[in-house]
């Protein structure tokens, strides 16, 4: 059994947003979507409409509960540009935190400063996004706070929203 020094290395899919319309949908207004795993996640002003391969829903912003986090995360890609690199590790490690001489390929990854975004709702959306510019992360929190706080109870408010994103 090996001691690794990146142990929590995980598989991370490639996610951009974009202003990339619904193609099911025309609007006078420019959506944000997100794609996530076989999802994609459309931000409507007043819902959040989610498409995948078995159809589409939508949830209403006062059912969704969005929960930013900071989290460092060891980088085996590339580094994103926007990213902060805030620590080094070695791909394996001795128990001491030198590195590991058994292994040819041992090489030094460096730990980022990212954040974590949890969108769910008691329906069953449960996302999370990790962010690698958590400015970023966290204009997204205040900005979807200042959605929520706009829509009334029950029914559709109309929305200036400031520059989203």
């Amino acid at each position: 059994r090996y001691h690794a020094g990146a142990n929590s290395l995980s598989s991370l899919g490639d996610s951009t947003v974009s202003f990339t319309p619904a193609p099911f949908l025309r609007t006078n207004v420019e959506i944000f979507s997100i794609p996530v795993g076989k999802q994609i996640l459309y931000f409507f002003p007043d819902r959040l409409l989610i498409s995948d391969p078995d159809g589409i829903g939508a949830v209403g912003y006062q059912e969704l509960s969005i929960r930013v986090t900071p989290t460092r995360f060891i980088e085996e890609r590339t580094v994103p540009s926007d990213a902060e690199v805030v620590d080094y590790t070695w791909r394996y490690l001795n128990k001491n935190g030198t590195p590991d001489k058994r292994f040819r390929d041992n090489r030094q990854l460096p730990i980022c400063r990212y954040s974590e975004i949890h969108l769910s709702t008691p329906s069953g959306l449960n996302e999370m996004v990790m962010v690698s510019n958590p400015a970023l992360a966290q204009y997204f929190d205040e900005h979807m706070a200042y959605l929520q706080s706009r829509i009334p109870k029950e029914g559709i408010a109309q929305i200036t929203s400031p520059n989203f994103i």
